[in-house]
């Protein structure tokens, strides 16, 4: 359920020391829990560079996937786009069927990027 993902995305968070790919994990069980304001808060820290801090790597799909979660169609592409161009899909397998990007799937834009990807 939703507080326990939550709670356990954030012990996630803390036992890895705030890896970018648990604080994303944090963001997304925010956004199943329907914590929009908290999901998008969480992204935002994640993407905004830091100077005090060295560069970090950023999962353009974890993103996307926040995104698609909260429905945020335009934002989830951007994000979705990034992660084809620098090859950071993860399982490309896997995302055609990925129940994170159900809410965005029926778009246009979903066909061409499985294309561009040569998944279709």
């Amino acid at each position: 359920d939703g507080p326990r993902a939550i709670e356990a995305a954030q012990a996630a968070v803390t036992l890895s020391q705030s890896n970018t790919i648990a604080v994303l994990a944090a963001a997304e069980a925010h956004a199943v829990a329907g914590n929009r304001h908290e999901a998008l808060s969480i992204i935002s820290e994640a993407i905004r560079p830091d100077a005090g801090r060295a560069p970090r790597f950023v999962s353009a799909f974890r993103v996307g996937r926040v995104f698609a979660r909260l429905g945020m169609t335009d934002e989830a592409y951007q994000w979705l786009e990034k992660s084809a161009t620098e090859r950071s899909l993860g399982n490309s397998t896997y995302f055609p069927i990925d129940p994170a990007l159900d809410r965005i799937r029926q778009d246009n834009r979903f066909r061409a990027l499985l294309r561009t990807l040569r998944l279709d």
